[in-house]
């Protein structure tokens, strides 16, 4: 059961957790660049040109990062906050990651760079919730989503004699001779000595998953989402930590 409530936190919530948290540690690696926009690639300027005004705000919060590594009391603080919150609820519900954003006290030179590059306070809120979703949620490859989708299959095992999706399956086919054995398999559908404590538990990390496949599905439509993976690396590397 450990290794199956872990692999959610390894697979996922730790990325999540590696990125914002350490983003705002306050490194001052020699390695940190002043904001330069060469460091995107140059795959940029067409995305830039289908959305600018959307891209435009995303290199403002890449370049707000940059405030950070001299602002340790303030980074300690953001990260403080963040430490204490379910990983997931912060992929999964953005008004939460918003809300810490919006709590932190930030510096007079933060306030003054947020003002000079978003004007409007809530839209610098709006776009540094987004891009964090946006870059965690790149971290992803088909291989990690197979794993998590094989991970849901191994969960199910724990929790059902036969999978609910094969019974309804059967059930679509509409066949009368199948009634009764269905009926029969639905009232012996969980596993003996599964408790209601741990189906619930199991079937929450089901969920979470799904989540994350159907958030995953979706942001792959998104030409702001591709253009994250497409600098993932770069936007890591400009801020001194380096892709896992």
């Amino acid at each position: 059961m450990k290794k199956s409530k872990l692999f959610l936190i390894i697979t996922i919530c730790c990325i999540l957790l590696f990125i914002i948290v350490q983003i705002f540690a306050g490194n001052k690696s020699s390695n940190v660049q002043n904001f330069n926009q060469n460091t995107i690639s140059s795959n940029t300027s067409r995305v830039y040109l289908n959305n600018p005004v959307y891209i435009e705000n995303y290199l403002k919060v890449w370049e707000f990062l940059y405030t950070f590594k001299d602002n340790k009391v303030v980074a300690y603080e953001l990260r403080r906050k963040l430490e204490k919150q379910d990983l997931f609820t912060l992929i999964s519900n953005k008004e939460v990651l918003k809300g810490i954003f919006k709590s932190i006290k930030y510096t007079q030179d933060q306030e003054e760079k947020i003002k000079q590059l978003f004007g409007d306070k809530e839209l610098f809120l709006q776009y540094i919730t987004d891009f964090y979703v946006y870059l965690v949620v790149s971290q992803l490859d088909e291989q990690r989503i197979n794993e998590i989708k094989k991970q849901i299959d191994f969960l199910k095992n724990k929790i059902y004699k036969v999978d609910p999706e094969t019974i309804q399956k059967i059930k679509d086919k509409k066949d009368p001779e199948l009634d009764k054995i269905l009926q029969e398999v639905e009232q012996n559908l969980y596993q003996p000595n599964l408790s209601e404590q741990k189906k619930q538990m199991l079937l929450t990390q089901i969920q979470k998953m799904n989540y994350i496949l159907l958030l995953y599905e979706e942001f792959k439509k998104d030409e702001i989402f591709n253009w994250f993976v497409e600098n993932r690396k770069r936007i890591l590397d400009s801020l001194s930590f380096k892709e896992k």
